[in-house]
Order: C-alpha cells, then sequence, then structure tokens
C-alpha cells in the first residue's frame, strides 16, 4: 500500500520554470518493506565544495576583453550559458556556467548569494543530462550556502532547505538513482532540521508543524524498515517457526 504526502515546494516556481516544472507537485509515498539493507550514511557538506570545470576546457567569451577573473564577466557567461542550453549544448551551457560559478567565488568569496542562480542553471542543465551524481552533489552545495548564508528567522533559508528536500523526496519518487536509502535519510535529516527552525521561529499553531512531523514520521518509519535491525527481528520468529514445525 502506498502512501502519499503532498510536499510543499512553492519556491521552486521562483527560480528557473523548467526547474520548477519538474518540482511541480511531488506525492511522498512509503517505500516497500522489503528494500535491501544498505549501508546509511550521508556525506555531510560542511566545507565541501564541488569543481566547476571538471568536464569541458573552459570557453572564451565572444567579446574577449575580460581579464581572467574580470566580475563583469558572470553576466555575459550566464547569457551564453543560457543560448547554448536552449540549442541543446548542454556540455557548452555547463563550461558557462562553472566559469561564472568559479568568477563569483574568487570575487565575492565561497559563501556568496551570487553562486545561487548560477547553481540552479547547473543543476536545470544537469537534470535535463540526467547526471544524477552531479545534481546531488550541487544540491548538497546549495544546502550549504542556504545554511552559510542565512539565519533561522530568514525566510530565504526555509526557501533553500525546501528546494534540496524537493529533490531527495522526488529522486526517492522517481526511483532516478540506486542511492534510495541516502536520499530517505537526507529527507529525514532536513525535515528534521526545519522543525527544529519552524520551533524556534514560529507561532506553536502554525500548520507547518504538523506536516514536518508527518514527513518525519514517514522517513523514519522507511528508515527502520530499510535497516537490518528490522530484517533481522522479521526474519527471526519465521526461522523459530520452522524449526518448531520440522520438529514435529
Amino acid at each position: 500500500m502506498s502512501v502519499f504526502v503532498k510536499i510543499d515546494i512553492a519556491p521552486m516556481a521562483i527560480c528557473i520554470p523548467k526547474l520548477a516544472k519538474f518540482f511541480a507537485v511531488v506525492p511522498f509515498f512509503l517505500l516497500s518493506g522489503n528494500l535491501n539493507a544498505q549501508t546509511f550514511y550521508f556525506n555531510l557538506v560542511d566545507g565541501i565544495v564541488p569543481e566547476v570545470e571538471r568536464s569541458a576546457q573552459a570557453l572564451a567569451l565572444p567579446e574577449g576583453d575580460y581579464s581572467a577573473y574580470d566580475r563583469a564577466q558572470i553576466d555575459p557567461l550566464v547569457d551564453q550559458g543560457r543560448m547554448r542550453q536552449e540549442q541543446g549544448d548542454l556540455m557548452s551551457a555547463l563550461s558557462y556556467y562553472r566559469q561564472a560559478l568559479a568568477i563569483a567565488r574568487v570575487n565575492n568569496g565561497l559563501y556568496h548569494d551570487s553562486q545561487l542562480d548560477i547553481l540552479d542553471r547547473i543543476i536545470e542543465a544537469e537534470m535535463s543530462r540526467k547526471n544524477w551524481t552531479e545534481v546531488d552533489d550541487q544540491f548538497a552545495y546549495m544546502e550549504l550556502l542556504y545554511n552559510r548564508l542565512y539565519a533561522e528567522d530568514d525566510s530565504r533559508l526555509e526557501y533553500g532547505l525546501r528546494k534540496v528536500v524537493s529533490w531527495h523526496v522526488t529522486a526517492l519518487n522517481r526511483g532516478l538513482d540506486d542511492r534510495r536509502v541516502e536520499h530517505l535519510e537526507a529527507a529525514d535529516r532536513l525535515f528534521k532540521l526545519r522543525l527544529g527552525i519552524a520551533e524556534r521561529t514560529l507561532a506553536t499553531n502554525d500548520p507547518k508543524y504538523s506536516f514536518l512531523k508527518f514527513s518525519i514520521s514517514i522517513t523514519e518509519r522507511q528508515l527502520y524498515l530499510a535497516s537490518d535491525l528490522h530484517k533481522q527481528m522479521y526474519t527471526a520468529p519465521r526461522a523459530n517457526s520452522f524449526s518448531r514445525d520440522f520438529a514435529y
């Protein structure tokens, strides 16, 4: 039996249209109880920064009259990337976006909100390529940025965390990769983080509490069902029953 929960991802509509469409309304289902046990881990993103020019050779802007890390390059690079993406040349688009990201870091510091829009574009392009590992890496970095940039009482933090958890729920629902347990654990952690922030910043009767608590109950239940402990507890009575049957 499947249980569906409507995930609130309204802020995605503010992002790039295609990215917003991808996350439109995400039902959160109960994973089957016979999910294969896997090693639980979530690679904490604190201090992790994805590489920005790992695939293609750097592309020069047509104008070509900028210094290597001139901040004036950022917008033209993003524009070139968007044009290439619209033409279907995703690799070139990603090279432009990653150059823009590198220049933004050099000029504005490692943690600056100028990177967020570029990350959205990188994620959209990688989704088009179905490069789910890279999408996951970029969302991990996005989570780090939002946590570093905004205080708990800043609505932009909640907006960012909702985007990230929406990715993990979508990956679970659509079976985008073979990392279901990792996505489930990440979603559980993010729902708990959002609940902790809500408890410190919202009124006690805010409806967000019930949504977050219910989501946490689902993720915790499914993590339990996927655990080796549950499998051992489930199989032990059956083993005893077989022994009794054979004894007779």
